[in-house]
This record gives C-alpha cells, structure tokens and sequence, in this order.
C-alpha cells in the first residue's frame, strides 16, 4: 500500500481506483490518505471490506478536507463505528468538503448517534447528492435526527435507508422533511419496519412534496397487524394512503407490493395512478420547449392569472435510475398550474386534458 500511494502523490493520469476487499487496514489508510492530499486527477475510490478502524478513517477524514477531486468514495462493510471519536472526523470533514458528491456507508455500525453526528454535516454540506445509508441500525431516533438535516439541505437527491429498523415514528419525522425538502427525488425504504400507519404519514408528505419520483416501500410491514389495531384501522391508513397518489403528480415508480400485506384491488388501484403518473409526466415533457417555457414563465406573472403556490423550481431533472432514464421530471405540479399547462398547449390530444384533470 505504501508503494502504491507514493505513486498515487505523482501520477495525473488516474481517475479510478478500486481497493476492494484488500484489507489495507489502518496502516494502509493512512498512507493512501497521504497521497489523496496531493493527488489532483483521482475521482472514484472503492475501499469497501477493507477494516479501516478508527485511525485507518481518521487519516482519511483529514484528507478529505483538503482533496479537491474525489466525488465517488465507498466505505460501505468497513465496521465504521461513528460514535468513536476517531469516526467523527468523517462528519467534520463533510462539513468542509466540496467535492464529494457519492458516499457508500452501507453495512457499517453507524447507529443512532452516528446518525445524529452525520445528520449535522448534512445540514451544511451542499455538495453530497447520493448516499448510501442502508444496513446502519440507525431505527426511529436515527431517522428523526436525519429528518431534521433533510429540511435544510438543498442537495442530497438519492438516498438509501433500506434496511434500518424505521418505523411508524420514524416515518412521521419523515413526512415532515418531505414537505418542505425540494430536492430528494429516489428514497429507498425498503426492508424496514413502516406499517399502515407509517404510509398514511407518508401520504400526507406526498400530498404536498412533488420532487420525489421514485420510492421503495418493499418489505415492510404495510397491511400487517401492528400495534393491535385492526384491520378497519389499517385498511382506512391504506386508503388515506391511496388518496394522497390522487393528488401527487411526481412518484412514477412506487415500489410497494413484494412482502406487504396489501390487498389486490388497493394495489391495483395504486399501479393506476402510477401509470397516469407517467403518462402525465411524459405528454409534459414533450409539451415543454424552450421558447414554450419562457411563454409559459411570462404568462404566470400576469395578475389576471391567481395562483397560491410558487409554481416552477427553474429546471428539469433526468431522473438518475437507468429505467427511467427517457422520462424527465419538473417540479410544476399544483392543479392550477397543469390547467395553464394545459390551455397553453391546447393542441395536444384530449387524453391530456383527462390526465391532468385527474
């Protein structure tokens, strides 16, 4: 490891470095963290499954504050243990970096306190797009502390939360986030422990968040009997749950019906709105050309034309996952925006008019 990060110091040609499953140990982090302060072309590290520890992370979080290249970096299975002091030199060096864009801490022991300490940087670094947070433990107090940070960033789009013990209570603290964070637009919550409770909280953020478009839900506890309730008390959260898709015009690939106990008809019921999802989102993305944008952008500062809502965030966004990768996403959702949409492109088919209306 030592020879290869002395080589690492000069070279300029090097943008991608997979260490995988070496165990460089603490030792050979440190000497890789030498060469990543000088190095000035290397943008992609794997270091997963490499038992780091806490002196192997501390080197590294120093040289973060300074690297000015590295935007893809994956410690995930490292046994990270972020309430060690050495550990929290990672958060404090993600409140500085400005490069960094993709982080992979998937199956470390992060835990609730680690949670909370990352939760911190997360409020003040704006450059982190995607992370991966699966396999942690960080359960409904880790979530609260995330939700929170998720308020005010204004960067992070791609999250991973799969299997991390959150529940209805976590959940809550969630769908307060989802209503005023305009960023994030795929969260996996998969293999978790959201009931029907935890769904209809979520329903009420969907009601409001039209930045979101892909959400995993698999594999979790949706339908099942938790906390005693009934099946009349879980099937009317169902239902609140299905009326708040009525509403958002975003989520075009909702990922909920493997190891849920959801009925067939309710299922049916959400496929159908997804699909007019994506239909609505592709007919408005074919509508919108530049020059019909700037008319449209015009037109909304007419006083004859009452609106309540801010109506446009300024951009489309491709969203990231590869299957979707022909449909766009834009954040002009609220119904009195999609009937102004709709009498601007007024020669489109009348099955728009019924996908909008709806």
């Amino acid at each position: 490891m030592q020879a290869l990060s002395e080589c690492l110091k000069v070279n300029q040609t090097l943008t991608n470095l997979n260490l995988s499953e070496n165990g460089i140990g603490a030792e050979g982090m440190q000497a890789l963290s030498e060469s990543l302060k000088v190095n000035q072309t290397l943008i992609y590290l794997d270091l997963h499954r490499n038992g780091i520890e806490a002196e192997g992370m501390k080197a590294l979080s120093v040289s973060l504050k300074v690297n000015q290249t590295l935007t893809n970096l994956n410690l995930s299975y490292n046994g990270i243990e972020l309430e060690q002091k050495e550990m929290l030199t990672l958060c404090e060096s993600l409140k500085v970096n400005q490069t960094l864009t993709h982080l992979e801490l998937s199956k470390n022991r992060i835990g609730v306190e680690g949670m909370q300490a990352l939760s911190e940087s997360l409020k003040v670094n704006q450059t982190l797009t995607n992370w991966d947070l699966s396999r942690n433990q960080i359960g409904n107090k880790g979530m609260q502390a995330l939700s929170e940070s998720l308020k005010v960033n204004q960067a992070l789009t791609n999250c991973d939360l799969s299997r991390n013990q959150i529940g209805n209570k976590g959940m809550k603290a969630l769908s307060e986030a989802l209503k005023v964070n305009q960023t994030l637009t795929n969260l996996n919550l998969g293999y978790n422990k959201i009931g029907s409770k935890g769904v209809e909280y979520l329903g009420d953020a969907l009601k409001i968040n039209q930045t979101l478009t892909r959400l995993d839900l698999n594999k979790n506890k949706i339908g099942n009997y938790e906390n005693n309730e009934d099946q009349e008390v879980i099937e009317k959260n169902i239902q609140e749950f299905i009326q708040s898709l009525k509403i958002n015009k975003s989520i075009i690939n909702l990922y909920i019906r493997n190891g849920n106990k959801i009925n067939e008809k309710n299922l049916k019921k959400i496929d159908n709105l997804i699909e007019r999802n994506v239909n609505f989102q592709k007919k408005l993305t074919k509508s919108i050309k530049v020059g019909n944008l700037q008319l449209f952008q015009q037109l909304i500062q007419i006083e004859k034309i009452p609106l309540i809502y801010q109506p446009f965030y300024g951009e489309i966004n491709r969203p990231n996952n590869q299957e979707e990768n022909t449909i766009f996403h834009t954040a002009i959702f609220h119904h009195q925006i999609e009937i102004l949409f709709y009498l601007l492109f007024a020669n489109n088919e009348k099955t728009d008019q019924q996908i909008i209306s709806n």
